[in-house]
C-alpha cells in the first residue's frame, strides 16, 4: 500500500488550488503527488547545445522547435554529439507531425532525456528491454462542459479557453525519457532499418501522443500486482494521523470510455465510486490503511474487481467520440485482451487486434524491430493520407478530449522507394511474416502514465 505523505496544509477548494504531478517517468511508484498551483515556479532553463560534466560523464544539452514554434523541446542526452543531433532532429519531426494536425492555442514544453537505463537505472534486460516513456507533466482540475471536475494534462489544458495561470504551470508539458542502450534508427542517419532496430521516430511519435492525454488513471493503486480497477482516490490525512478517502477523479479520457454490453461508461462508474465517499462522509478511521480497508470492503470495490474482469475481455471497451465529431466510425476499440491486465498496456492504447494493420495502429500497445514509421505508413495507407502517422480514430480521440484540430493537414510523410523495395508483401503489420506485431520480437511500449493514491495532509 502507498503510505507517503505528499502534502501538508488545509483541505479546501480542489479546484484551481491543487494540481498533481505523476512521479519520475520510470518510477514504480505510481502515486500522484498534490502540489499547491498557487506558488510560481522555477523557469525551464533553455539550453541551446551546450554540453555540462556530470558523475564523470558528458551531457549535451540542446534545445530545438517545431516549424511553427508551438511545439519546444528541451534535451539532455549522454550520446555522441552525432547521436544527440539525431534524436533532436527526430523529436523535431514528431513535432511537426503533431503541429501539421492540432492547432496549439499556447506552446507545448517537452523535456526529453536520452540516456543509458542501464547505467543510470539499472534496467539492463535485453530480452524484454524499456524502450523509453514519456508522461504528462501535470494534471490540473478543470470543470468540464457536464459541470465535473476531472484531471486534465497540462497540454490540454494550456488549450482551453480559461487555462491555467502562468504560475500553476509545470515548466515542462510532458516528460519523456529514451534508453540509449536500445538499437534504435535515426531517419537522419540514411540507409535502411536493420532487421533488430528499432525507428526512433516511431518510438517518439507513439509516446507523444500519451503525453497529451491518451492515457487511463483507472487502475489498482493500492496493489502492485492489479485486484481491481477504479479511479484515483483522494485520501484526507490529519495531523493526529485519522484519515479518510474524500474523492475520486478520472481524467478527461476516462469520461469518454465506455463498458460495452451495457455497463454503463467510466464516468458514471466514478460516480459509483464517489458513492462510497458520500456514504461515508461521516467517518473517520484512526490512519490511512484502516481508511483503505474500509473501501475494499465495501460494495464500490466490488464493482472495481468486476471492472477488472472486463478490461481482461478482448473489445469490451471503447473510447466513444463525441457525436458532433466527423469521424468515419463512433468509437475506439481500447486494449482489454491482455491477460493479466496490465498498467502499462491496457486501457492506455488501441487494441492491436482491431487495428494493427489499419491507419490507427500507431497507439497499439506493442511493436516490433525492422520496420519504420516511413515503410509502416507506406504499407498501409492508401491513397491521400495527409495526417499521418494518426488514423481517424485517433485524431477522433484528440478532438474528444479538447484539442483543436486543423482542417486541411499536409502531407508530412512520403514514401521512400529504397525502404519500401526492402519491404516484402509480409511487412504489413498485422500479417504472421511481420515484425510489427510479431510476438516473438515484439516490445511493449513502457507507458507510465500518472496513477496512485493521493495524500492530503490535514492540519
Amino acid at each position: 500500500m502507498l503510505t507517503s505523505i505528499y502534502f501538508t496544509g488545509l483541505l479546501l477548494s480542489l479546484v484551481n488550488s491543487q494540481c498533481f504531478d505523476p512521479p519520475s517517468v520510470l518510477s514504480r511508484n505510481q502515486a500522484l503527488k498534490p502540489v499547491d498551483c498557487e506558488n510560481p515556479l522555477p523557469k525551464f532553463q533553455n539550453l541551446k547545445s551546450s554540453s555540462e560534466e556530470k558523475d564523470g560523464g558528458t551531457v549535451n544539452k540542446l534545445s530545438g522547435k517545431s516549424k511553427d514554434s508551438m511545439i519546444q523541446i528541451d534535451l539532455s542526452c549522454t550520446s555522441s554529439n552525432t547521436t544527440c543531433g539525431r534524436v533532436m532532429d527526430t523529436f523535431i519531426t514528431a513535432s511537426d507531425y503533431l503541429t501539421n494536425i492540432i492547432k496549439f492555442k499556447a506552446p507545448i514544453n517537452i523535456q526529453a532525456a536520452f540516456t543509458s537505463f542501464c547505467l543510470n537505472l539499472g534496467e539492463c534486460n535485453k530480452i524484454n528491454q524499456i524502450l523509453g516513456a514519456a508522461q504528462i507533466a501535470r494534471y490540473h482540475q478543470l470543470k468540464s462542459d457536464d459541470g465535473k471536475i476531472r484531471l486534465y494534462p497540462q497540454a490540454l489544458a494550456k488549450q482551453v479557453s480559461t487555462p491555467p495561470s502562468s504560475a500553476a504551470l509545470n515548466p515542462s508539458d510532458i516528460i519523456a525519457e529514451f534508453n540509449s542502450d536500445a538499437k534504435f534508427y535515426f531517419q537522419s542517419q540514411g540507409g535502411q532499418i536493420g532487421k533488430d532496430e528499432m525507428d526512433f521516430l516511431l518510438v517518439v511519435s507513439h509516446e507523444l501522443v500519451h503525453g497529451l492525454g491518451f492515457a487511463t488513471i483507472y487502475n489498482d493503486h493500492f496493489n502492485e500486482k492489479p485486484q481491481a480497477l477504479f479511479p484515483s482516490p483522494e485520501a484526507a490525512v490529519y495531523s493526529d494521523g485519522r484519515a479518510k478517502i474524500s474523492n475520486f477523479l478520472e481524467s478527461i479520457f476516462d469520461r469518454y470510455v465506455v463498458v460495452k454490453d451495457g455497463k454503463g461508461s467510466l464516468a458514471a462508474i466514478t460516480d459509483v465510486f464517489n458513492g462510497y465517499v458520500t456514504d461515508n462522509k461521516d467517518k473517520m478511521f484512526k490512519d490511512e490503511n484502516e481508511a483503505i480497508q474500509n473501501f475494499i470492503q465495501s460494495s464500490q470495490y466490488q464493482v472495481a474487481k468486476d471492472l477488472l474482469k472486463t478490461a481482461q475481455v478482448e473489445g469490451s471497451m471503447e473510447f466513444v467520440f463525441d457525436t458532433k465529431i466527423k469521424a468515419p466510425f463512433s468509437s475506439l476499440v481500447l486494449e482489454t485482451g491482455l491477460k493479466p491486465y496490465t498498467p502499462s498496456s491496457s486501457l492506455s492504447h488501441v487494441s492491436i487486434k482491431t487495428y494493427a494493420d489499419t491507419k490507427d495502429f500507431l497507439m497499439t500497445h506493442e511493436m516490433g524491430s525492422g520496420n519504420s514509421l516511413q515503410k509502416l505508413v507506406s504499407s498501409i495507407g492508401s491513397g491521400n493520407w495527409n495526417t499521418a502517422p494518426y488514423g481517424p480514430g485517433l485524431l477522433a480521440m484528440l478532438e474528444t478530449i479538447g484539442y483543436n484540430l486543423k482542417q486541411n493537414p499536409h502531407s508530412n510523410i512520403t514514401s521512400d522507394s529504397s525502404d519500401t523495395e526492402s519491404s516484402s508483401s509480409n511487412s504489413k503489420p498485422g500479417n504472421k511474416g511481420s515484425n510489427f506485431g510479431q510476438k516473438s520480437i515484439n516490445i511493449s511500449w513502457a507507458l507510465l502514465t500518472s496513477m496512485g493514491l493521493i495524500y492530503y495532509y490535514v492540519l
